[in-house]
Order: structure tokens, then sequence, then C-alpha cells
């Protein structure tokens, strides 16, 4: 058994969307189970066999025992489940990426991580997650996938590919496997949390206010009387964001070079 599971979800599309988000949560087993076990419960006192984050946000419609009505009345109706993500999980992940910048990032960016921003992002969160400063470096980590974007054979081929090039990535990601997000409810957190991370990209490259950012900062917050909140890692990789990766993967091949 790995010693951590991230659960992860990709909102956007490079084809449909100017932002790509890979968001998801990483916990220990335990932790994990309790999660869950609050997740059901919130879903069983909101009359809801699962939590999707579009039809949820869809407040001119009813939802479960969540009545129509405004953003406003919805947030406050959503907010219990962004809470207990908050007040159950240790870490929470996000790589989001400008896909029409990364199309014209410096080349040395496409050397290493191809054409498309979504290997870039699915690299970068894995990376982000083993290099986390509280996570033992001898900690092995199980990675586990909404199935229902169709794609399950090319993350595969995206984590064969990174195992070939990086010996860590071979020797700490045991496994990787596709779920249906209804019978798994971390799952349904991760859509939840890679929604809003693209939300909030768009804002931050674009300008683009949007419904429900109170939603997004709530993630962020810390509980009044425990203290207990999420620590997050990942970044947003804008025009001028991927510049300063680029520049720092030729730092890194110059240290390893001797400087030359």
């Amino acid at each position: 058994m790995a010693h951590l599971y991230a659960y992860f979800d990709q909102s956007g599309h490079e084809s449909e969307h100017a932002v790509v988000a890979l968001s998801g949560f990483v916990d220990g087993l335990e932790r994990w189970r309790q999660f869950q076990d609050n997740w059901c419960q919130l879903l069983r006192s909101y009359e809801l066999p699962s939590f999707r984050t579009v039809q949820a946000l869809r407040y001119s419609q009813p939802y479960g025992k969540m009545e129509k009505g405004d953003a406003e009345k919805r947030t406050e109706d959503i907010l219990p489940f962004v809470r207990t993500i908050r007040d159950s999980l240790q870490l929470g992940i996000t790589v989001a990426v400008d896909i029409s910048a990364y199309r014209l990032a410096p080349s040395i960016i496409h050397q290493s991580f191809g054409d498309r921003a979504d290997y870039f992002a699915f690299y970068e969160a894995i990376v982000r997650i083993l290099r986390y400063f509280a996570i033992p470096r001898t900690h092995e980590l199980a990675l586990i996938y909404d199935e229902e974007d169709g794609q399950a054979a090319r993350f595969y081929q995206m984590l064969r590919k990174m195992k070939l090039a990086a010996p860590e990535i071979k020797q700490r990601v045991t496994s990787i496997c596709f779920c249906n997000d209804v019978a798994f409810p971390p799952l349904q957190a991760a859509d939840l949390l890679a929604y809003f991370s693209r939300k909030e990209a768009e804002r931050r490259f674009f300008g683009r206010e949007y419904e429900f950012r109170r939603l997004h900062s709530e993630f962020e917050t810390v509980h009044p009387e425990s203290g207990k909140h999420l620590h997050f890692a990942g970044g947003f990789f804008d025009k001028g964001g991927l510049e300063d990766f680029a520049e720092k993967i030729v730092s890194e091949q110059k240290n390893r070079n001797g400087g030359l």
C-alpha cells in the first residue's frame, strides 16, 4: 500500500477553454476514510446521490434539497462541502495553465513537456507533491483520476513517459487508476477545486470576474476553533509564469553541467 493517495480531476480542455486546471487533494488512508464519512453525511442531508459542481452551481434550479434562488443563497448551500474538505484534509494541489500562452511558451518547455498544456500540468502536479516539504522523500504515492473524460489511456502513457525520464517518479509513484466519481467522493471534492481553480485562473490571467468567488477563497480559510486549514502547492502559469519556469529549467541544466 502507498503512504499517500492523491485524487485528481481536470477542468478545461484545450479545444474548448482558455485555461486547463488540474487539481486535487493528497492525504493518508485514514484521513481519506474520515473525509468520506463526513462527505457522505452531507450528501445524505442534502438528499444527493453524489456532488457534481456544475450542476450544483445552477442556482436557477433546485439541487437535491438546495432550493432555487440566487448565487448568494447557493453559495451558502455549498459552503459546508468546501469546509468539510478544508477541515478533513491536509494538502491541496492546483496547477492551472493559460493554454494560449503555453502554445507560445519558450521552446525549452516544449522540449521538456511536449505541446500540450495538460501534460505540463500533470507533470508539475506530481512533482509538487513529491517535493512538498512536509512529505518524507521515502513516502510512496498512488494516483486516482476521474475516468469521465475518457482519457485514461493518455494519462497512463504520460505517467509511463515520466517514469522513464525521472527515476524519483518511477520509484515513488506506485500506481495510477481511473474511477467513477459517483462511487468515489474524493473525486467529487477534486472536481469542486478544479472548477474553481480554472475560474480563478481566468480571473488572474484575463480579468474575468466570476460568481461564487467566495467558495474559492473558503478553501484557504482557517477553521475558527480548531485552527485547521488546508496547505496548498502548485501554481498558476500565464505567459510570465511560463517564462520564469523556462528560466528555472535553464538554470538547473547549467548547474547539472557544472555551470557551463
